[in-house]
């Protein structure tokens, strides 16, 4: 991801416009989150306003699993989200992650 974001051409087609990223919850893990947060920093430095729209299955089936020895309901793969999985889990892993990411953009003053 980074190398492909780095590209000065893909700076110029958004300079002065608004990017959407949509991420998956893995991509706010480890490595992949910290390549993340500084594509976003490159991002905003260039010009381009950044809408981040996020996911967190990841997260939200290890918040379940605090609070439940059965894995989170799901439907072919995908969460199903009933009033219990969103009090136990999907709420948390929100909280978490939102937490998470205005923790690394507030640590950088220059943003």
């Amino acid at each position: 991801m980074t190398k492909e974001l780095q590209r000065s051409p893909y700076y110029d087609l958004y300079r002065d416009k608004t990017l959407l990223l949509k991420v998956s919850g893995t991509q706010l893990e480890g490595k992949k989150f910290v390549a993340l947060v500084a594509n976003i920093r490159r991002f905003v430095r260039e010009g381009i306003k950044v809408v981040l729209v996020y996911g967190g299955g990841l997260q939200i089936d290890r918040e379940w699993s605090k609070k439940h020895a059965q894995p989170r309901p799901k439907i072919d793969g995908v969460g199903v989200n009933r009033y219990d999985v969103i009090c136990d889990a999907v709420l948390p892993a929100y909280n978490r992650l939102s937490r998470t990411i205005r923790e690394q953009f507030d640590a950088d003053e220059g943003f």
